[in-house]
């Protein structure tokens, strides 16, 4: 009986310190995630070679806010979306990608054409 209340106290001890270990650790990584997304967020996305972002046409600033920042991301990241496949079921109309749903087409002047689809 006196050799189980030795080793509870033993086994609290190991547990504090690898609890203390671990939130060393965490706390670094949280910091690290915590910054990142600071910066992801105060990063403007612009489209290449304009200081002011893209410029939208009016339908698309009409829709709102959130749609206007939907379409400012896949600009700022259509080559990363290229990747995404589409989700919402139009492949009927030739979309293979999430970029497609709000990016018709692009310019050789860096002119963007937009796809009404994701604004609806």
């Amino acid at each position: 009986m006196t050799s189980k209340k030795r080793k509870k106290p033993h086994l609290q001890a190991r547990r504090r310190r690898r609890r203390g270990i671990l939130l060393y650790a965490l706390i670094p990584i949280a910091v690290l995630l915590l910054v990142v997304g600071v910066w992801l967020l105060a990063t403007p996305a612009s489209s290449p070679g304009t200081s002011e972002g893209p410029q939208f046409p009016a339908w698309l600033l009409a829709m709102g806010p959130q749609t206007e920042r939907s379409y400012t991301q896949a600009v700022a990241h259509r080559d990363e979306l290229r990747y995404v496949p589409c989700y919402c079921g139009c492949g009927g109309l030739g979309h293979t990608a999430v970029v497609d749903c709000h990016i018709a087409s692009v310019a050789g002047d860096g002119g963007i054409t937009y796809e009404r689809h994701s604004s609806t």
